[in-house]
């Protein structure tokens, strides 16, 4: 097509432009091939979002292609060579995203997700700019999730991919570990306690199906218990910002940490020695990984809480904007423009 090819999109976009045969079709011909694919469909019980593969029209094109008298793959071909030839193309393509960390750097990536059968899971990804890729998964049922735990899972992990290879390592267990910080026995026996009671209950309820009927039927009005967790709720409202993706929680998160942890002073009537453990683990948490320079400069370039009278961290904020200017821009003058 030459220079006009961007008037004219490929024929396997939805409302593309129709080859001359498919255009002279008419619309009860191009019924019944839908309906004898749609037949198919249904006899194999296929998912319906599989229509939504990026192998399912390139696949009808090459069936096209060939025409009437193609004939399509057979059982003990699907489960046979071209299994295998399947298999061979995925890892040459894992091991060329491999080799490529070497160049480029990848990102290492932990999520961390609960499974139907309530099972703790951390799934290990993999990025960089040939692709994402996922790595291993591990299931943590039984293994208390403190930092010396956590921190042993995942230097295993890094020692499998490669220090050398790794840019950075991004985790959304941070809220996590802070939580789980004040149900530790050692320091708050009364919540531990209070979680053991609940699993209890939880327990009991779940495990007699009458109880859990009239539960449904006459109290939570057909929902289910939320799965027992550790609340301080101010602060789980400052780590949903972090862990949402509804907005950028950078520029919100001094202010929201500062908010929250006045708020959980007020609520122990500001008597230090019960909010004082609370705050220690917040500040311990909050100073080793989720302060950082880039949190102060989304601070400092957020007007509305920056310049508000009440706002009390304005020297802080600035020296952490300052930080990320001088990292990001090497040149004295355009610094001090900057500034």
């Amino acid at each position: 097509m030459g220079p006009f090819s961007k008037f004219f999109a490929p024929r396997t976009i939805p409302g593309s432009q129709p080859s001359i045969k498919s255009a002279m079709c008419s619309k009860e011909m191009i019924d019944k091939v839908k309906m004898v694919i749609a037949n198919w469909w249904y006899d194999a019980n296929l998912p319906f979002n599989a229509s939504q593969s990026k192998f399912y029209q390139p696949a009808i094109d090459a069936i096209v292609a060939i025409g009437p008298r193609f004939k399509g793959p057979s059982l003990h071909e699907l489960r046979g060579n071209l299994l295998k030839n399947s298999v061979t193309e995925v890892q040459n393509y894992l091991l060329d995203i491999e080799t490529s960390w070497r160049d480029s750097g990848c990102s290492l990536m932990a999520d961390g997700w609960t499974s139907q059968r309530q099972q703790p899971i951390i799934n290990f990804l993999i990025y960089c700019p040939k692709g994402t890729m996922f790595l291993k998964s591990i299931d943590t049922s039984g293994l208390r999730k403190d930092a010396e735990i956590l921190f042993n899972i995942f230097d295993e992990v890094v020692q499998e991919v490669g220090v050398e290879n790794i840019v950075q390592f991004i985790t959304d267990n941070d809220a996590n570990l802070m939580l789980e910080n004040f149900c530790d026995p050692r320091h708050f026996p009364i919540i531990d306690e209070t979680i053991k009671k609940a699993r209890k209950i939880t327990k009991f309820i779940y495990n007699h199906a009458w109880v859990l009927a009239l539960m449904r039927k006459d109290f939570t009005k057909g929902h289910d218990l939320c799965r027992h967790a550790v609340t301080s709720e101010p602060l789980v409202r400052v780590l949903r910002l972090v862990d949402g993706d509804e907005k950028p929680a950078m520029r919100y998160l001094y202010d929201a940490m500062e908010k929250a942890k006045e708020n959980i002073k007020a609520r122990l009537k500001n008597k230090v020695s019960a909010f004082m453990p609370f705050i220690r683990v917040i500040d311990a948490r909050w100073d080793k990984q989720l302060h950082s320079p880039l949190h102060a400069a989304g601070c400092f370039l957020n007007p509305g809480i920056y310049f508000n009278p009440c706002f009390k961290s304005k020297n802080d904020v600035s020296r952490g904007f300052m930080t990320c200017v001088v990292k990001m821009e090497l040149d004295i003058d355009k610094q001090d423009e900057i500034i």
